[in-house]
């Protein structure tokens, strides 16, 4: 009898250990993917640069602007002379605004301000939540263009990559203020995205260390990642949206673009670009893009 409980006794250890492990790995895991992005040094060299480009060429000006969560978010605005609206650009998952340089082709009769959200490059924060808690980062953006004296008299349209473009549809849905949305790349259920991606982003199997991180996802952060549902929110949006994706998206298949655009209200466009870098469809064919969002800007909805 002593021989069994022995053997029961080391089983439950050799069971907690391995439980131990698998906690540890996911929690490694989760905290590296939701911790504050930090560049390495020739990516911050890069964004230096870039961010010297945009103030000495396009005369942008750095500004800040309080989250209603007391997040202090650093953005840089771009006003041009009898701007026809204004354009809220925001980056995706790991990204930063001085990558958005690229989109600013796009609008020259517009005023543009880029941002970094939570977590990222200059701006406040020590978590990030995939577009859940930045849609507070999107309305901050919106209010400070509708209070900014060089802006406040003008529309303002939307364009997000990623998990820009899944912040924006919370923060319109939920009454931030656009006249039209650019939808670039974004997911359609971040659950659904966690689970085609977890493998090859971490290394790690899905079971058992999936099921775990979903646990401690809400534990830290209060929020479920089953609830992150961008395809859903969409109906509640009552602009003009455009939703982009690239056609061999490896990252965020374009099965995510078809249901977010089954979901939107019949003012809608879909525009699947030939080409397979996950939000680079406007650097790999600049050309059709140009013609989508400009023909999408000019166009008169019911």
């Amino acid at each position: 009898m002593t021989s069994v409980r022995r053997f029961l006794f080391r089983s439950f250890l050799i069971c907690i250990v391995i439980f131990s492990i698998f906690v540890g790995f996911a929690y490694r895991a989760l905290t590296k993917a939701t911790g504050r992005v930090y560049y390495p040094k020739e990516r911050k060299k890069r964004n230096e640069q870039r961010r010297d480009r945009l103030v000495h060429q396009y005369g942008a000006q750095p500004v800040t602007f309080t989250t209603q969560d007391g997040v202090e978010i650093a953005g840089l605005l771009v006003t041009c002379p009898d701007a026809r609206r204004n354009v809220l650009l925001c980056h995706g998952y790991r990204g930063n605004k001085e990558q958005l340089e690229w989109f600013l082709k796009l609008f020259p009769d517009s005023n543009a301000l880029l941002f970094d959200f939570r977590g990222h490059g200059q701006s406040g924060g020590d978590m990030v939540t995939i577009g859940y808690l930045e849609e507070h980062d999107v309305s901050a953006a919106v209010q400070f263009l509708q209070t900014n004296p060089k802006t406040k008299d003008l529309p303002t349209v939307g364009l997000g990559i990623s998990m820009g473009a899944a912040s924006l549809v919370r923060a319109a849905a939920h009454g931030a203020k656009f006249e039209k949305l650019v939808l670039d790349s974004s997911f359609s259920n971040l659950w659904e995205h966690i689970g085609e991606s977890f493998s090859w982003r971490t290394g790690l199997p899905r079971f058992p260390f999936l099921p775990i991180l979903a646990r401690m996802f809400c534990y830290l952060t209060g929020l479920s990642a089953h609830d992150h549902n961008p395809a859903e929110l969409i109906a509640l949006v009552n602009c003009p949206v455009l939703i982009v994706h690239s056609e061999q998206d490896t990252m965020v298949p374009v099965a995510h673009a078809h249901k977010l655009y089954e979901g939107a209200k019949e003012n809608k466009q879909l525009f699947i670009a030939p080409c397979c870098r996950h939000g680079y469809a406007c650097k790999d064919c600049l050309e059709q893009y140009s013609e989508k969002v400009a023909d999408f800007l000019v166009e008169q909805f019911a």
